[in-house]
């Protein structure tokens, strides 16, 4: 059997290595040459790649150096596509923990719903309502997914700053006076501070802290306009009207949805989001004006 009268490696520390063992299965096989050439990916020998030839001395300098810048992107098409495998692990790995995170963060959104719910049931249920007739708007106006979560845990917990107002003032059957509404006022600051060190992914707590504020100014706790009002806490201001207006209330009888149907297009553009309250118009249509079949 020929012998292989020609071995060159690439680099002279993988030589020993590789040379005898190269040398002798090219001779077994018949080969003339070989050629081993160290495949690296990030610094690091993974592999070798051996070219065999019949011809003796196949393999000169130019070969060589063509072979070896060859074999370089090679090396970095396998770092390259380990890369691209590790970033799909991490992203999958990234996508279960905001998942996990995210259903923590709905279990404590619900929680204090709640909470809201033991101490005042008319609270929790408005709230509810007035979740689903937000997520309704919402979809109407094709918000984006991110701005629908918003309104969804922000609706649902909008309230919540009135666990901290005394209970028989909010179930009160007759008119507040003007110190016991600025009292009652006071639950969207008090809802705020509740909220705000969670670390929600969405603008909870400013829900929160502007569901009562009007575009033109003149609601409350701070008295913004405008685009000052997040679009997230325009719809549940409407949603939160629509709800109080149609439901019943301690102090007074419910006043019913076509109440409403009449008074936001009284007050949009001024009060209201204009495309908020058309939207809600028509959410309201499709439904025969029932909310309860939000």
């Amino acid at each position: 059997m020929a012998a292989c009268n020609q071995v060159v490696l690439s680099a002279e520390t993988e030589k020993a290595r590789y040379e005898g063992f190269c040398a002798a299965l090219a001779a077994e096989c018949g080969y003339q040459s070989v050629i081993s050439l160290p495949l690296k990916a990030n610094l690091a020998t993974i592999g070798v790649l051996n070219i065999y030839s019949a011809q003796p001395d196949a393999f000169d300098r130019a070969a060589v150096n063509l072979l070896e810048s060859q074999v370089l992107s090679l090396g970095f098409g396998v770092e390259a596509l380990r890369a691209e495998t590790n970033a799909e692990r991490t992203k999958k790995v990234l996508k279960k923990t905001r998942e996990s995170l995210l259903r923590s963060l709905e279990g404590t959104v619900y929680a204090m719903s709640k909470t809201a719910e033991a101490r005042d049931s008319y609270t929790a249920g408005h709230q509810k309502r007035v979740t689903s007739i937000s997520l309704a708007i919402a979809e109407e106006m094709k918000l984006k997914k991110k701005q629908k979560d918003a309104i969804k845990f922000g609706a649902i917990v909008h309230d919540i700053g009135k666990i901290q107002i005394p209970s028989d003032l909010l179930s009160k059957p007759t008119a507040l006076t003007p110190l016991e509404f600025e009292l009652i006022k006071s639950h969207a600051e008090i809802g705020y501070q509740i909220l705000k060190d969670i670390d929600f992914p969405w603008p909870v707590a400013e829900i929160a802290y502007q569901h009562h504020e009007r575009l033109d100014g003149s609601g409350y706790p701070r008295g913004l306009k405008g685009r000052r009002i997040r679009m997230e806490a325009r719809v549940v201001a409407v949603a939160d009207v629509v709800e109080s207006i149609s439901s019943h209330r301690p102090y007074r009888a419910a006043l019913g949805v076509d109440f409403a149907i009449n008074y936001l297009p009284e007050n949009s553009g001024t009060l209201f989001d204009a495309r908020v309250v058309a939207a809600c118009i028509e959410v309201l249509k499709k439904h025969n004006n029932d909310i309860d079949s939000l």
